[in-house]
């Protein structure tokens, strides 16, 4: 994993986005926080031409530290929600319940 070129990645497809600390905390080796991101895609995002639409998604990062380094990260975030506001994904539905 190369967290460099993911970066470049990301920020080719988005290259105003902007990141907030909604929230974080740390145990013993453990970090974590919560993110929300917002920008507009104007780049390409996996085989999505630009839309120039804008996009707001929240996720979370988990690290795990040994001798003051990181040797874990996992970043889970609302890949559905980014999909749906460039046009990917229909907004969801409801269904009445009688």
């Amino acid at each position: 994993y190369d967290a460099g070129r993911m970066i470049d990645y990301v920020l080719t497809a988005f290259p105003d986005l902007e990141m907030e600390l909604l929230e974080w905390g740390a145990d013993g080796d453990k970090v974590f926080c919560f993110w929300q991101a917002t920008g507009h895609q104007r780049g390409r995002l996996m085989n999505i031409p630009p839309t120039g639409k804008h996009v707001s998604f929240m996720g979370s990062t988990f690290i795990t530290l040994k001798d003051d380094k990181i040797i874990r990260t996992r970043r889970i975030w609302d890949v559905a929600t980014a999909l749906r506001h460039i046009g990917l994904l229909p907004e969801p539905t409801t269904i009445e319940y009688r």
